[in-house]
């Protein structure tokens, strides 16, 4: 079964509010950025629409990584503590 898909959508509250996020959007192309393998669409948007680059989707992938590589680390201490 397909479940609907979520989408986030920015939409600008006024035409000043748009020309703002153009701006930057067409500076940040304009700079010519150096964007780490890391950065990805979601960074563009942020930056132009909030001025700091910022990736929900990346930045939940990273922590549960390190959040499950804690926890296996914290297991394998405590097993190794039993053993001796």
């Amino acid at each position: 079964m397909d479940r609907p898909v979520t989408y986030r959508v920015w939409v600008p509250i006024s035409n000043q509010q748009a020309e703002e996020w153009l701006a930057n959007a067409y500076g940040a192309i304009d700079q010519g950025g150096f964007w780490t393998p890391f950065d990805n669409c979601q960074d563009f948007v942020s930056n132009s629409t909030a001025g700091k680059s910022g990736s929900p989707t990346r930045d939940a992938i990273i922590g549960g990584v390190v959040l499950l590589g804690s926890l296996k680390l914290a297991a394998g201490f405590l097993s190794n503590q039993r053993r001796t």
